[in-house]
């Protein structure tokens, strides 16, 4: 499957999450060349914006990338609440959730 980033962050953007983009993706923004096959977000951790979140996971068809049978739902919305960091294979493509890894400041901390 081809992914459709560009798809996946106006999918974020219509589902009213709050987030701020890392990783290859971000780096492009800034001019530099990197290839990258998914999108990695930093979202605002409150309960609504997560809830929002995980409906729209739930919306794409979301499944966890270690284990691809499993859908997204109610044990992964829980996780996410927790700071929990999945990554996730959608209809649109890979989405990686970082909340809590060393070296990432949190969601208040990162420059919109």
């Amino acid at each position: 499957m081809v992914p459709d980033l560009a798809g996946l962050l106006r999918a974020l953007n219509e589902g009213g999450v709050d987030f701020v983009v890392i990783g290859g993706i971000a780096v492009s923004a800034h001019g530099t060349v990197r290839a990258t096959e998914d999108l990695d977000i930093v979202p605002d951790p409150n309960k609504e914006n997560l809830d929002r979140l995980a409906d729209l996971l739930v919306s794409l068809e979301a499944r966890l990338t270690l284990r691809s049978t499993q859908l997204f739902g109610l044990a992964e919305r829980s996780a996410l609440h927790r700071g929990r960091n999945p990554t996730t294979t959608t209809r649109l493509g890979d989405l990686d959730i970082v909340q809590r890894v060393p070296g990432v400041p949190g969601y208040a901390v990162i420059p919109a």
